[in-house]
């Protein structure tokens, strides 16, 4: 769909009430694994995600609007009927089997309320605090780039996640307005050398896990 121009974050959630959407409990009363528990389950589930989209060969999906086809026979050679999945249920319970159900959320609540008491704070104070959890700038365009400029100069950084107040308009102020005046300090790119997020990080493409079976065989 994005033709290698996007990226998977893999995040767990924490709330019960997501936990049981999945169909994974019996009510909100039950809680979600720990976060360790949920991030060994989460590299499981990409390593079995990954292994799915390795699973054919490079020209196997023909997409072929024309005539319909999407793919090569040889592409339909899974191990589950994609028929019998129903895109609207719960997740598979064996995708996801090994962890417990224990609670895992509750430690960054705790340090909140606790030195929301020990320092008697108020609400601003708290939320000014709780801001300081990620790098949060607010100002001009000029005072962004200002900012972003002095991180990547002293080397505390090469790169920023960035986390808009509004998606998609504040995502657009900051590439209309932001990002020419970086380019003009010479650290932002004016144009790519890749098609895809891959290529710009400087990752070479996964070997064909086809090819690499067949040498094996052969």
């Amino acid at each position: 769909m994005s033709r290698g121009r996007a990226a998977w974050n893999v995040v767990t959630s924490f709330d019960p009430y997501a936990w049981n959407n999945f169909g994974h409990g019996h009510g909100p009363a039950e809680e979600p694994p720990s976060r360790a528990d949920r991030y060994r389950r989460a590299a499981e589930f990409v390593e079995v995600v990954r292994a799915l989209w390795d699973s054919w060969d490079d020209d196997a999906v023909l997409g072929d609007k024309a005539s319909g086809a999407f793919g090569r026979a040889l592409a339909d050679q899974l191990s589950v009927d994609p028929d019998e999945l129903d895109l609207d249920s719960p997740l598979p319970r064996w995708l996801l089997e090994g962890a417990e159900s224990i609670t895992g959320s509750q430690g960054a609540r705790n340090i909140v309320v606790k030195l929301a008491r020990r320092e008697n704070l108020t609400v601003r104070e708290i939320l000014d605090r709780v801001m300081d959890w990620h790098r949060l700038v607010i100002g001009t365009p000029e005072q962004l780039a200002d900012t972003i400029e002095e991180w990547f100069r002293s080397g505390a950084v090469d790169g920023f996640n960035l986390m808009p107040d509004v998606f998609p308009s504040g995502l657009e102020l900051f590439v209309d307005h932001v990002v020419p005046l970086l380019r003009a300090r010479g650290i932002f790119r004016h144009e790519y050398s890749h098609t895809t997020l891959r290529g710009h990080l400087g990752l070479q493409r996964v070997p064909d896990s086809w090819a690499r079976l067949f040498s094996q065989a052969g």
